[in-house]
């Protein structure tokens, strides 16, 4: 089956079952993928086809690639020594392996392949073992990545958006002066660009309020990769957040205002009737066609569980002026500067459009509903991711039409949407996901530099103190990530190993183990 190359979305229906699989390699147009099929072990690759060629090491590490992991395999050979009569065929193939690429032969016994590389599937060639999924459907680009969440959520559908955008082209007019920031508490993050950083001072410099920095196009880069998203948990940056009745429901918005300042808490409508405030978000999302969850997921991540001055209807800006009376729960307005809380609140405060003036949190929560989704979710700009990346260009335009500028606020949301699912039991329910594929995407992801800490290259992370950083940390540090068991905390089971518990064992939890074994975090 061929897919469509069209700009717009289409639709896969995927059911089948698969190896629990760790995101490796994307193959090239034309070249099959194998699953690694071991008993147990990983598998390890040769200099040559059979098993008298030495092992091949990269950066001084034996490469072994786990079983469930992909490879893309260039070439079959026969064996060429004596084992040939328990080996006799061999993949030339390459793989990611500690965030880089290598290359190398393994035992075709050992390996299942799950696409043929052809254009058109035929019988059983490019499917997903054990199910009828033909994973040509998939852009190739993405194929490795999601065919475990497809295997693990068989429920769950996907559509990919052709933007007909250049990957180069966007991610230079996405590093832009001010368009993606990154905190204060992101010391590695930050940019050293023309304006962001003071070479004369050593300084970096704020561009909105004292707090957010320019991020550095490295990190731009990787928090733009699709691929980097792909985990069962940030996989939901991509939901489609459009009101769905029935698949969303006030139980679920209130497992998401848990520990917040919304939680059970009351407030007035327009026409005097007390509700909670899952009850307003509720109405909000049929009132305005956003999803609820989503709704309550963007006040969280843009006021914070504590509330701030822009809910508290008590603010006082740095000019002086008040905003008694006035409610934004969205910021919506919030724009870069030295009192961004002010600005959204003057924008809340003027005008009629949107239930303005937002004399009343219903009022903001309503009218600011009714905002993102004329402004965003009707405009095409209907995920976490779009919202964040500006890459659909059905409103007047590309990449300035932002919803946020915190290069990580996509990533942050959709871990709190994924765990709100989770504790809803609506995890297995009919989902969709809009998936942006783009031109001349690069055929490895984009991966912070774990074995030196972060993206710019700061050195740190010299886990066996050897006087050097190098990927032997690394390997440290990602083998005392995956020690980690079961840790019940104020009555909360955490998945195994799930070091910062965002719902996905990754490269992530290694990376917040560096952090914790050097003293960073």
């Amino acid at each position: 089956m061929k897919y469509l190359k069209l700009k717009k979305i289409f639709g896969v229906f995927l059911a089948c079952a698969l190896l629990f699989v760790v995101c490796m390699l994307p193959a090239a147009a034309g070249n099959m993928i194998g699953c690694v099929d071991t008993a147990s072990s990983p598998l390890r690759v040769r200099s040559g086809p059979g098993t008298t060629h030495s092992l091949v090491y990269s950066n001084g590490v034996l490469v072994q690639i786990p079983k469930g992991d992909y490879i893309t395999i260039l070439d079959t050979v026969p064996c060429d020594d004596s084992s040939a009569s328990s080996n006799p065929t061999w993949y030339y193939m390459t793989a990611e392996f500690n965030g880089a690429t290598v290359k190398g032969y393994v035992s075709a016994t050992y390996v299942t392949i799950v696409d043929d590389g052809s254009e058109e599937g035929g019988g059983d060639e490019g499917q997903v073992p054990g199910g009828d999924t033909d994973l040509s459907d998939i852009p190739a680009i993405y194929r490795p990545y999601l065919a475990g969440i497809i295997a693990r959520h068989p429920n769950w559908k996907f559509e990919f958006f052709y933007t007909g955008l250049d990957w180069n082209t966007v991610i230079k007019n996405e590093t832009v002066l001010g368009r993606s920031l990154t905190s204060r508490t992101r010391d590695g993050y930050r940019s050293k660009m023309a304006g962001a950083y003071n070479p004369a001072t050593g300084e970096y410099i704020a561009q909105d309020g004292s707090s957010w920095f320019q991020a550095a196009n490295e990190v731009v880069e990787y928090y733009m990769d699709p691929r980097n998203s792909m985990t069962d948990a940030r996989i939901f940056q991509f939901e489609r957040l459009s009101y769905e009745a029935g698949m969303q429901t006030i139980s679920g918005v209130q497992n998401i205002l848990k520990g917040s300042f919304m939680e059970n808490a009351t407030i007035l409508t327009d026409d005097n009737r007390r509700i909670t405030y899952a009850q307003a978000i509720m109405e909000a999302a049929q009132i305005s066609g956003a999803s609820p969850y989503h709704l309550a997921a963007r006040i969280i991540q843009e006021v914070g569980r504590s509330g701030s001055g822009s809910t508290s209807g008590t603010y006082v800006g740095k000019d002086g002026t008040s905003y008694a009376g006035i409610y934004n729960f969205y910021n919506i307005g919030a724009s870069s500067g030295s009192d961004p809380i002010a600005n959204g609140l003057s924008w809340a405060k003027s005008g009629t459009t949107y239930n303005r003036p937002w004399t009343s949190p219903y009022k903001s929560i309503v009218g600011g509903a009714q905002y993102i989704a004329r402004n965003y979710i009707n405009e095409g700009q209907d995920t976490q991711y779009l919202q964040k990346f500006d890459v659909e260009s059905e409103y007047n335009g590309l990449y300035w039409h932002q919803y946020m500028t915190n290069i990580e606020a996509a990533y942050s949301e959709s871990n709190t949407m994924y765990k709100n699912y989770v504790q809803s039991g609506l995890l297995e329910s009919e989902i969709i996901f809009k998936i942006p594929v783009y031109n001349n995407m690069p055929t490895v992801r984009h991966l912070p530099d774990f074995a030196t800490g972060d993206v710019q290259g700061n050195r740190r992370g010299d886990a066996n103190d050897d006087g050097s950083v190098t990927a032997a940390d690394y390997a440290i540090v990602k083998d005392a990530a995956v020690a980690f068991d079961y840790v019940a905390t104020d009555g909360n089971t955490f998945i195994a190993r799930d070091v910062n518990d965002d719902g996905a064992i990754d490269a992530f939890d290694a990376a917040e183990l560096d952090l914790i074994i050097n003293g960073l975090k």
